[in-house]
């Protein structure tokens, strides 16, 4: 898997080298983003490293940066969203410096932080990166058809993967910490939701972007191809999803979905309307059956979901532990005022490993997880930046009298507010938003999500 990914990665800079026009690039640029595994790590772990995700986008610099720099920076800044990104950068730096010099890390501390400031950079230039696209309805709909089908061929992958009939966790790949502490279940089921070096979190996430992207592929054309197509892609990642273990995602997926379809019958969204019956009913039949047949099943993928329709999550396994993990966080910042304010740095939750109630390197939960990392400011920051794609995302249509702020013609508003919301919700129990270790296919997901909604040129066309 190792030389696999390192093919993956030459592959996409010379796809990207042949290209004429800068804005294909954006294909190469998401699907970089599928690879969990470092073509460099430091340290003993991928928790820290170069991905394959971080050389295509310097790259693309290299090869347009020179003869389309400008026009990057011009589409940028009009569309008035990086500027906020970028100060929630900057506040990462200075807090990070300032939590260094202000506690006592010690030199191991100072390494993880140093890379955590630096990861936060790359973060912004991907999404300089994102935001600097700008395609016409025709050449849009190329692009999503090239990460439709990038996406079909992922979803087969991960489900061969998760069928045991090929093996392509990437573990090998991921540095001598990882492969110590994976080695006693390399014969369970656990080690199939691993997939290409990312954790189940990222893998849902994958899977989750794939679904919304079969969504979109649905309502964008009128014909039964594509249509059929969309919804084979929605039940493949949807299974994919369920197999990946992550219960985050899972239920992200649901509550975003479920609030959808509810907004297009709102709006007479009536070609959502057939996919989302057919979805919904497709995932209604698969909870049926694990609430009926579960106890008798054994599967441990079943088994694994059973808890979420009971109170048992909430006294046994993981859910207990997030709970009281949860709450340590929130006393713990609580007695110390100025992690609250600033925080302890990127990539410095690690720091807080071994206190009362906490039991893990993260937070499992991406609003204390930035809350202890960059502080009160850093949240809201992060907060407002979201708050400035969907501005900037939904437009004000049809009557201003009645307020509509959708209408059958802007199909991109709603599914990007959804998306969003089901990463939010994700967010409670895992962490989706720009946790530096470990999530970076993640976020790139997210990233790319987003600058493939605001780079068509006039969505009120659609």
């Amino acid at each position: 898997m190792v030389l696999v990914n390192y093919l993956f990665t030459i592959g996409l800079i010379v796809w990207i080298f042949l290209l004429k026009n800068p804005w294909y690039s954006f294909v190469p640029l998401f699907i970089s983003g599928l690879s969990g595994i470092p073509v460099y790590y430091f340290g003993n772990s991928s928790s820290g490293g170069i991905f394959p995700a971080d050389i295509i986008a310097i790259t693309i610099f290299l090869r347009f940066g020179l003869n389309y720099g400008r026009t990057w920076i011009r589409i940028t800044k009009q569309r008035k969203v990086f500027l906020p990104f970028l100060l929630l950068t900057l506040w990462a730096t200075f807090s990070s410096i300032f939590a260094l010099t202000h506690s006592e890390y010690g030199n191991k501390y100072f390494i993880f932080i140093l890379y955590g400031i630096g990861r936060w950079w790359t973060f912004a230039f991907f999404v300089f990166l994102f935001l600097g696209y700008k395609f016409n309805k025709t050449d849009h709909f190329k692009i999503l058809k090239n990460l439709f089908f990038t996406f079909f061929i992922i979803g087969l992958l991960i489900l061969l993967h998760q069928s045991g009939l090929i093996e392509i966790s990437g573990r090998e790949g991921l540095g001598p910490r990882i492969i110590e502490a994976t080695k006693n279940i390399l014969d369970t089921y656990e080690m199939k939701t691993m997939f290409w070096g990312s954790n189940r979190a990222s893998v849902g996430a994958i899977c989750y972007t794939g679904f919304w992207l079969a969504i979109l592929v649905w309502i964008y054309t009128k014909e039964y191809k594509w249509r059929r197509n969309a919804l084979i892609l929605a039940i493949l990642m949807t299974i994919c999803l369920i197999g990946s273990w992550s219960r985050s995602d899972f239920v992200g997926l649901l509550v975003s979905f479920t609030l959808f379809i509810i907004f297009s019958m709102k709006y007479q969204f009536v070609r959502v309307q057939k996919l989302g019956i057919s979805i919904f009913f497709f995932v209604t039949l698969l909870l049926l059956l694990v609430m009926v047949f579960g106890i008798n099943i054994k599967s441990t993928t079943i088994v694994r979901y059973l808890p979420l329709f009971n109170s048992e999550w909430m006294t046994e396994g993981t859910g207990r532990y997030r709970i009281i993990m949860h709450t340590s966080i929130i006393n713990y910042v609580f007695k110390h005022p100025m992690i609250l304010f600033t925080g302890l740095g990127a990539n410095c939750f690690r720091t807080l490993y071994g206190q009362v109630g906490i039991w893990s390197n993260a937070a499992h939960n991406t609003f204390l997880h930035i809350l202890v990392e960059l502080g009160l400011i850093g949240e809201l920051l992060t907060l407002f930046w979201i708050y400035r794609v969907i501005v900037f995302r939904i437009k004000i249509l049809g009557d201003n009298k009645k307020r509509r702020f959708f209408t059958s013609k802007d199909i991109f508003s709603p599914i990007l507010l959804f998306y969003i919301i089901g990463r939010l919700v994700s967010g409670y129990a895992a962490d989706t938003l720009f946790a530096v270790d470990a999530m970076l296919p993640a976020n790139i997901m997210l990233i790319g999500f987003i600058g493939l909604h605001i780079s068509l040129k006039d969505s009120k066309s659609i």
